[in-house]
């Protein structure tokens, strides 16, 4: 009954703003795709006066009638967009946080085709994922889940220091972020 509460919930107010796109056919990696209409901070970043930086987390998630949810360790990816005014392009520099590699730099030529490239992770294996939750047991569990959220935020240098404002005064209680999709479960199955 909830399952069907929630399609027609889905259907009503749009897809969701994420989804993992399993790549072929053996379920062993997928992609993450932000897919927001609104694409947060294009505007300002259009103009050149400001960064955006795009926070991935993706976890492997266990659920039992009793202890709730049981996730591992989060994955989390930084995507950030700069524009460089003296060559005239769009820079995306993207970092796997906890991983071994050096963060990758590309640098594209139009808005869209940077934000194309930072809305999206595009290999997230499922070792991975097996990795960061010992405790959980995925094959043959109908109850196992990835949930996945993304948040973005909207800088400048003034803005930037103004937004520190109100996160500092309560404490933490304020987020400062600019965008939070907020976390989607997605099946294994």
């Amino acid at each position: 009954m909830i399952d069907t509460v929630f399609a027609i919930a889905l259907i009503i107010f749009g897809a969701p703003p994420i989804s993992l796109d399993w790549k072929g056919g053996d379920s062993h990696e997928f992609q993450f795709i932000f897919r927001e209409a609104a694409e947060p901070c294009k505007d300002e970043l259009v103009k050149g006066s400001r960064e955006v930086q795009y926070r991935f987390m993706i976890q492997g998630c266990d659920s039992s009638p009793l202890l709730g949810k049981d996730c591992g360790r989060v994955i989390r990816e930084i995507h950030h967009i700069r524009f460089d005014p003296i060559t005239e392009s769009y820079k995306v520099m993207t970092d796997r946080l906890g991983d071994d590699f050096e963060p990758r730099s590309v640098t594209f030529k139009t808005i869209d085709e940077a934000l194309g490239f930072a809305q999206r992770i595009d290999s997230v294996t499922f070792e991975t994922i097996r990795a960061r939750s010992p405790g959980i047991k995925f094959e043959g569990n109908a109850k196992a889940f990835i949930r996945a959220k993304v948040i973005a935020e909207c800088k400048d240098s003034l803005g930037e220091v103004l937004s520190w404002i109100p996160h500092i005064i309560t404490l933490g209680i304020i987020d400062r972020t600019d965008y939070d999709s907020g976390w989607y479960n997605f099946s294994i199955e």
